[in-house]
């Protein structure tokens, strides 16, 4: 009897190691219906484009890829992240028919997979992005758009830029992984003081630019790296529309 009932146990646990070994199932979780907020779950999220046909989707998961695409709606709207952490693993963007989209909000979004923008969506958000794929590489594809609020790494991940990136970030965070510039250019202008923290930045180029680095003050928390151009712009003066007069630019 206590033989079979140690075969059963031996069995029991052999099954439990075995779903805990089963990968983690992922969705696509598609928005649509235009402007929302990113909790407002059954009423724009979607397990299909444009949700055609009809089946909603719960907020999205850390496992889950999120895809705000052309069928997301038919002319601009906004996409407002208003929970205090809100999660996906891959995010890819595309524009609609008419218009572009627009990503708002002030609280963190969370990407655990890679990070792709449109070309031309607006972008306003001013809450922190935090990158944390476990290992393997993490990219992070902008396309032109300009990324505000604060950027952490702090996944075990190699983050690699697909193309340029710039931001009006005043803090940059590398906690952990690896930062892969990919020989692209990294533009920072930040509207205060800038902090780079945490572990050592591997830039290919690097532009800090901008009006706020003659009184702010520029924090690095370790040793940065720039391997290619490192270049400091600091316009000394503006006309009367707010832009820098000719003559007046230059890197130093």
């Amino acid at each position: 009897c206590c033989e079979r009932r140690g075969a059963l146990s031996m069995k029991y646990l052999i099954l439990c190691l075995l779903l805990l070994a089963l990968p983690v199932h992922a969705d696509n979780v598609y928005w649509y219906g235009g402007t929302g907020n990113w909790n407002d779950g059954t009423t724009h999220w979607s397990n299909n484009s444009g949700n055609i046909p009809d089946t909603t989707h719960a907020t999205p998961a850390a496992t889950d890829d999120v895809l705000i695409d052309s069928l997301s709606h038919t002319v601009a709207y906004t996409v407002t992240t208003n929970t205090p952490t809100c999660l996906c693993k891959n995010m890819t963007w595309g524009n609609p028919a008419s218009g572009v989209p627009t990503f708002a909000g002030s609280t963190t979004l969370a990407v655990s997979g890679n990070y792709s923008l449109v070309s031309g969506m607006t972008y306003t958000r001013t809450g922190s992005t935090t990158f944390n794929q476990s290992g393997g590489t993490q990219t992070i594809t902008t396309n032109g758009v300009g990324i505000s609020g604060t950027m952490s790494f702090n996944g075990s991940a190699t983050y690699q830029l697909q193309d340029n990136l710039s931001t009006t970030s005043v803090s940059m965070f590398l906690v952990s992984g690896t930062f892969d510039a990919n020989g692209k250019t990294v533009t920072v202008s930040p509207s205060s003081s800038l902090q780079l923290l945490g572990n050592n930045f591997n830039f290919y180029n690097l532009t800090l630019t901008g009006p706020a680095l003659k009184t702010g003050l520029l924090t690095l928390a370790a040793n940065q790296t720039v391997t290619n151009v490192l270049k400091l712009h600091i316009p000394e003066k503006e006309n009367s529309n707010g832009e820098e007069s000719e003559g007046e630019k230059g890197d130093g």
